[in-house]
């Protein structure tokens, strides 16, 4: 996948590691061994409310400044239509977290219950883009640098600034028409990024992710029950035709239990 950001596109062909993994609990680990697949989360419905607006928020302040500081009246009305609609724009994005670390204690605290259960599957890497390139999804590891954070979202809006203005010259719409198409394009753009940033607080995790395109398979689209709802989640295919995965590939490392290693390796 290719976006608007010179910088996002050399993250995209940074080399994974040879596993990344997926910390789950034995229910969700058992569906996932009988499915072949593996559950995406709206975004908006993650942990952390904070991973939706990262990406919103360095937007947000960008195209404020930008309009203060413009003296263009058209590019104004642009960055005005830009902004708007934006703090919607993570709605319809789907991740799935991978972690360079086998054995995060942060990751076991949130997924392995007391009574024990939690477990980290282990996909090689290069399989996980492969796949990813396979169903049009991103897969890039995160962003937590704050500057690369902004120089992302403003190489996107420059983007859309050249467009725009391009669109112009060739006088095949109305202004209108240009600025309202460019702000859509803009938000769609926004929205395959928003997947990718995330706080800086959460670097320790060395997570990559899995991100959908604005737009899913309706068919794919399901629900599961949440701690305090239902959440709604994205399935993405760990086996296809093209893409086989042989059982030796892959690797399971089974979190805190009150069982002890052996009992806990027999039961593996």
């Amino acid at each position: 996948m290719i976006t608007r950001s010179p910088t996002l596109n050399k993250r995209l062909k940074v080399s994974s590691p040879s596993h990344l993994f997926h910390y789950t609990n034995s229910a969700g680990l058992i569906g996932i061994f009988e499915s072949k697949e593996i559950w995406a989360t709206n975004i908006r419905f993650l942990n952390d409310i904070n991973e939706v607006i990262e990406a919103t928020e360095s937007a947000k302040q960008i195209l404020i400044e930008r309009i203060e500081s413009s003296k263009i009246e058209s590019e104004i009305s642009l960055y005005k239509a830009m902004l708007d609609n934006i703090d919607d724009v993570a709605s319809h994005i789907y991740v799935c977290s991978f972690s360079e670390d086998s054995d995060s204690l942060s990751q076991w605290r949130a997924y392995c219950p007391p009574s024990g259960g939690g477990y980290a599957l282990g996909v090689p890497g290069s399989r996980l883009n492969e796949l990813a390139n396979e169903q049009g999804w991103m897969f890039v590891k995160c962003i937590y640098d704050s500057n690369t954070k902004v120089l992302v979202v403003k190489e996107i809006i420059d983007s859309m600034l050249s467009e725009y203005e391009a669109a112009l010259k060739n006088q095949n719409s109305t202004e209108t028409e240009i600025v309202e198409r460019t702000a859509l394009n803009f938000k769609l753009h926004l929205l395959t990024i928003s997947g990718a940033i995330k706080n800086k607080a959460f670097e320790i995790e060395s997570e990559w992710r899995l991100i959908s395109p604005p737009s899913v398979n309706i068919d794919r689209i399901g629900f599961r029950q949440g701690k305090s709802g239902i959440i709604p989640n994205c399935t993405f295919k760990l086996l296809t035709k093209e893409n086989p995965l042989a059982k030796n590939q892959i690797k399971l490392v089974i979190g805190p239990t009150p069982q002890n290693d052996s009992e806990s390796r027999q039961a593996a």
